[in-house]
C-alpha cells in the first residue's frame, strides 16, 4: 500500500492511528467483522426477475425512445459500414478496431452501450432500424469482446492505462455485464480483467482539483470535475460487477472521493458537513465547481462541463440500479447547486451585454426555451442540446429543481423537440449534418451516449431504484494485519509521525482502535505520542499492535537509522 493511499484513504483517521482516540469529529466509516470474510473475484449476474424490462410509455419516455431508435438505426448502419467499415470483418470473430486514442475507442464503447441497453430493455425496433434485433445484438457483442480484447489487460501494447481510459471501459464492462451470459468464458475473463485493471488504476491515486484549499488555482482555466467524474465510473461499475472482490473497499472509498470531489465547492473545503460519512473538510483537497455553481473549463465559464459532471455522475445511478445497490448521496452532493445555476444565475456577472440573462434561455412568456446562453462562448458549438437535456431529466428524476421558477421537465420537453427535428433532417437517423455547429469529431457518439443515459436514469426510477443513503458503502471486514508505515530513509534526529497500515480490505479505520507502537532497542529509536525519535545510527525493529474489541493485530518492520544526512 502507498504512502499517499495512506495519507488519503486513512485522512478521517490519522489521529486515531497516532493515539489520539478519542477525536469526537470522527465517524464509525467501517464496520470490522470478527469473522473471516470470503472474498471472490467473480462478477455477480444482474438479477433480472427483479427487474421491470416493460419499455417506459410516458410521453417524455416515448420522444426519448424513437430518439434512441433513430441512433439506433445511424449505429447499425451508416456508423458500422461506412464510418467504421466493419461490414468488410464481417467473418472475423474480433475486429480491428484501427487504433487506441479516443476517436478509435470512445467512438466504438458509446455505441456498443448504445446497443446493449436499447436490446436488453427493449427499446431496440427494427422496425426503425431495418436491421433484425438479433444482428445487432452479433454487432454490439462484437464491439465489446473486440475492445475488451484490445485492452493492455489482455493484449500487450493495447489501449488503456490513459487518458479517459476508464470512461471507456466503464462503457466496455457495462455493457458486457447486460449480456454476461451470452459471452463465453474466456471473452467474460477479459470484460472482467478489463474493468478490474482500470479500477485497480485509482486505488493510489492522487485526485486532482482546479484549486487549491487555499484557492490557489492548480489548473488554470481547466475544472477536473468531469474528469473526477467519469473516472468514477470505472470504480462504481466494478463494485456493482463484482461486490465480493477483496479490491471492494479500496474501489469503493476512492469513487466516492472522486464523485464528491468532482461537485465540491471552495467553501467545502472547510465545512464539517458529511456526505456519505465522509467530512468534507477531511476527505477534500480542493474544489472544482465555482461558489456560483459554474465551472471553468478551456479557459472560459463553460456551460458544457457544468452539465457534464452531472450527466456523468448520473450514469452511475443505472450501476447501482443494476447492483441492486441504493444510490450514494454523493451522486446529489451538490448537483442542485450547478443545475440551478443553469435556470438562476444571472450571467451578466461574467458579460455586461447578457445581464439579467441565464444560461437556460427563456421564452419572453418566461416558459422554457431550448435556447443556451454561453456567458464568455463556447468552443464546441451552439447546437448542443443533448448533454442538457440529459441534465434536466436527471434534475426532474432527483427533485433538482425545486427553487427553479421554470421547472427542468419543461426543459427537457422544450430540448426533445429541437433533437427529434434535429434527427428529422435526414432518413439516416443521425443528428447532425455537415455545417451544424459541433466541431466534436464524436459528436454522433456523444448523442448517442446521453439519449440512453437519459433512459437508464428514467428506467431506474421506474424500477423503484432511486434511494439515497448516507451509508459509506464500505463492507464489514475483519482486523487481520497489521505493520508500521514509516519512510524508506530515516536518520539520526528524524522525529516523524508514525502510522499503521492494515489489510486493504479495512480501508478505513474507526476512531475507537486501540494502537500501540514499541521500539527494540530504545537507545536507538523510541516513540512517543504517535511519534517516531531517531536518536542513535544502528537497526531496530519496531511492532505495532492493533486492538478492536477482542480483536488483535501485530506486525513488526525492521528499520536502519542512518548517521546525520549532511
Amino acid at each position: 500500500m502507498s504512502k499517499r493511499l495512506f495519507a488519503a484513504a486513512l485522512l478521517p483517521i490519522l489521529l486515531a492511528l497516532f493515539g489520539c482516540t478519542k477525536n469526537n469529529s470522527q465517524v464509525l466509516l467501517q464496520k470490522i467483522t470478527d469473522e473471516e470474510v470470503n472474498y471472490d473475484d467473480n462478477v455477480v449476474p444482474i438479477n433480472w426477475d427483479s427487474l421491470d424490462l416493460n419499455v417506459l410509455d410516458d410521453d417524455l419516455a416515448k420522444d426519448l425512445v424513437q430518439a434512441i431508435n433513430n441512433a439506433n438505426k445511424y449505429a447499425v448502419n451508416t456508423w458500422w459500414t461506412q464510418v467504421k467499415n466493419f461490414d468488410k470483418q464481417q467473418d472475423e470473430e474480433y475486429l480491428s478496431i484501427g487504433g487506441k486514442s479516443e476517436g478509435v475507442i470512445r467512438s466504438i464503447s458509446e455505441m456498443a452501450r448504445l446497443l446493449a441497453v436499447s436490446l436488453k430493455l427493449n427499446i431496440y425496433d427494427e422496425g426503425i432500424t431495418n436491421v433484425p434485433a438479433e444482428e445487432a445484438k452479433t454487432m454490439m457483442m462484437k464491439l465489446v469482446k473486440s475492445l475488451a480484447k484490445a485492452h493492455l489487460a489482455n493484449t500487450e501494447d493495447g489501449w488503456g492505462d490513459q487518458w479517459q481510459s476508464a470512461f471507456w471501459a466503464a462503457d466496455v464492462g457495462f455493457s458486457g455485464w447486460l449480456f454476461w451470459e451470452d459471452f463465453d468464458a474466456e471473452d467474460q475473463e477479459r470484460i472482467k480483467k478489463v474493468v478490474v485493471h482500470e479500477a485497480n488504476r485509482f486505488i493510489s491515486y492522487d485526485v486532482p482539483y482546479y484549486m487549491d484549499k487555499k484557492g490557489n488555482i492548480i489548473f488554470k482555466g481547466d475544472t477536473k470535475a468531469e474528469e473526477n467524474a467519469w473516472n468514477a465510473n470505472i470504480t462504481t461499475l466494478a463494485c456493482m460487477m463484482m461486490p465480493n472482490h477483496e479490491n471492494h473497499n479500496l474501489w469503493m472509498y476512492k469513487n466516492l472521493e472522486l464523485i464528491i470531489s468532482s461537485y465540491a465547492l471552495p467553501e467545502d473545503v472547510s465545512s464539517n458537513k458529511l456526505v456519505n460519512r465522509f467530512r468534507l473538510k477531511e476527505i477534500l483537497n480542493g474544489s472544482n465547481i465555482n461558489s456560483d455553481g459554474t465551472v471553468v473549463n478551456h479557459n472560459i465559464i463553460h456551460p458544457d462541463y457544468q452539465t457534464s459532471v452531472l450527466t456523468q455522475n448520473m450514469t452511475k445511478a443505472a450501476y447501482f440500479a443494476f447492483g441492486g445497490v441504493e444510490i450514494p448521496e454523493a451522486l446529489v452532493f451538490n448537483a442542485k447547486k450547478i443545475y440551478s445555476a443553469l435556470i438562476t444565475l444571472d450571467i451578466g456577472k461574467f458579460n455586461e451585454n447578457m445581464k439579467g440573462r441565464h444560461i437556460y434561455e427563456r421564452n419572453p412568456d418566461g416558459s422554457a426555451s431550448a435556447k443556451i446562453n454561453y456567458p464568455t462562448g463556447t468552443d464546441w458549438g451552439v447546437d448542443r442540446q443533448l448533454n442538457f437535456f440529459t441534465s434536466d431529466v436527471f434534475a426532474h428524476v432527483f427533485n433538482l429543481d425545486r427553487d427553479c421558477p421554470v421547472k427542468a421537465i419543461d426543459y427537457a420537453h422544450a430540448r426533445m423537440e429541437v433533437i427529434l427535428s434535429m434527427q428529422a433532417r435526414s432518413d439516416t437517423g443521425q443528428y447532425y449534418q455537415a455545417g451544424d455547429s459541433d466541431s466534436y469529431s464524436l459528436r454522433e457518439e456523444w448523442v448517442a451516449f446521453h439519449l440512453i443515459n437519459t433512459y437508464l436514469v428514467l428506467w431506474a426510477e421506474n424500477n423503484g431504484r432511486i434511494t439515497i443513503s448516507t451509508d459509506t458503502f464500505l463492507k464489514p471486514a475483519p482486523l487481520r494485519t497489521a505493520l508500521p508505515l514509516l519512510p524508506d530513509k530515516i536518520y539520526v534526529g528524524n522525529e516523524l509521525p508514525i502510522g499503521v497500515v492494515v489489510n486493504k480490505d479495512l480501508v478505513v479505520l474507526p476512531k475507537d482502535l486501540k494502537v500501540k507502537y514499541y521500539s527494540s532497542n530504545e537507545n536507538i529509536a523510541v516513540i512517543e505520542n504517535g511519534v517516531f525519535k531517531a536518536i542513535e545510527p544502528g537497526q531496530c525493529e519496531i511492532t505495532v499492535v492493533v486492538e478492536y474489541g477482542k480483536l488483535k493485530a501485530s506486525g513488526t518492520v525492521s528499520i536502519t537509522i542512518n548517521d546525520y544526512n549532511y
